[in-house]
Parts: C-alpha cells; sequence; structure tokens
C-alpha cells in the first residue's frame, strides 16, 4: 500500500525474536494453539501474477 517511507522502520530478526519469546512464555503453547485454529495454508505459486511481483518488489539493486 502507499506508505509514507519515513513512517517505515525495519528491524532485523524482529519475527524471529518474536517467536522465541511466544515459544518460551508460559502462554507460548496457549497461543499457537489458538493460532494454529485459524491460519489456513495458501499455496502462491497458484496465485495467478505472484512471481512477477515478488521479484518487482524485492527491490535489487544493479550490482557494479
Amino acid at each position: 500500500p502507499p506508505v509514507d517511507p519515513a513512517r517505515i522502520e525495519l528491524f532485523a530478526d524482529a519475527s524471529l525474536a518474536g517467536c522465541e519469546r511466544a515459544l518460551l512464555s508460559a502462554e507460548g503453547g496457549a497461543l499457537f494453539d489458538e493460532l494454529r485454529g485459524g491460519i489456513r495454508p495458501f499455496n502462491l505459486s497458484l496465485a495467478t501474477g505472484f512471481d512477477d511481483l515478488f521479484i518487482d518488489h524485492l527491490r535489487l539493486r544493479p550490482m557494479h
């Protein structure tokens, strides 16, 4: 979505840190059980145009 780049902050390994905290917390098991009940797998390779959109948004820079 169109978002002002100034509002975006990048955090290295934030998703991994969040998973670790959830796994190590006393409530982690219940949280994952709840999440598992609402998750539905979706194969993105079957979505028309996904590959092109993915490549277009990688923001790769030319190598010099």
